[in-house]
Formats: structure tokens, sequence, C-alpha cells
């Protein structure tokens, strides 16, 4: 009966990491998809904020107006984003009218949100970043 507690305890812990690594897979964070910001539109214009993260880091925040590379360190439920200042003018391909002061004040307080961002999680298919607040980014689906 001894002989037999060592072959159980094997696959007792075997049955810890399967119901772990199942945990793990509904917690796997979507690389390389684009997160579009959970939002009603700011108006003018039809532009969203979003994400896109790459396995290795390497990041591209869309906000309102601008875009900007970011770093995106992703750890179990754990995120830290770096990301440089705004640049102070707003894009020269943008269409006249859609950099407004109150989307380019949107850019500053998306990006500090971003910066002060600690933990994420799965909810479906979308992902939720939390820190000082709470903000869904979904799947673009086109």
């Amino acid at each position: 009966m001894l002989r037999h507690w060592p072959i159980a305890g094997i696959w007792l812990v075997f049955g810890m990491l399967a119901a772990g690594s199942g945990a793990a897979l509904a917690q796997e964070f979507p690389f390389n998809r684009d997160l579009l910001l959970d939002a009603r539109p700011m108006r003018p214009g039809k532009r969203m904020p979003g994400i896109s993260v790459a396995p290795d880091g390497s990041a591209v925040l869309d906000l309102w107006c601008r875009s900007i590379p970011a770093r995106v360190t992703i750890g179990g439920d754990t995120v830290e984003v770096e990301a440089p200042e705004l640049p102070a003018e707003p894009p020269a391909q943008q269409s006249a009218g859609q950099c407004t002061p109150e989307r380019m004040a949107a850019d500053e307080a998306m990006r500090m949100f971003l910066l002060g961002a600690t933990n994420w999680r799965r909810k479906g298919d979308a992902v939720e970043f939390s820190g000082a607040a709470t903000l869904l980014f979904r799947p673009m689906t086109n």
C-alpha cells in the first residue's frame, strides 16, 4: 500500500498542474491583437483609443488623436506600461478639427491611466486594465 503513494502523489501533482494550466490559459494576454477602448466615440471623428502589444513587450498606444510607441510588461495578472511624453503638435495627417483641445487633453489622460495601470484580467474576449481606475478594451472585430 505504501508503494502506491509515490505514484498517487505524482498523479495528484500532475492533476494540480493541469488544473493550473487551464487557469493560466484563461488568463493569457491577447498579444498581437488590436484592443479598442470600450467607450463612446469622442466627436468629432470616429477614432477610438486602443493598444496593441507584441509578445516581446513592444506596443503601440493609439490615443484619441495621436499614437505613441510603448513598452508593456505582462506578468501573471500584473501590467506595467512605459510610454514617452506625447508630442506637443497633433499629427499632420489628421483631418481638420479631429485633434481638438479636448481630444488632446484626453490623449494625456489615457496615457496617464495606462502608465498607472497595475493589473489586468480577461473578461471574456476583452481585457480589463485597472489601477486608480478601470478601463475595458475589446478586440477589434473588423
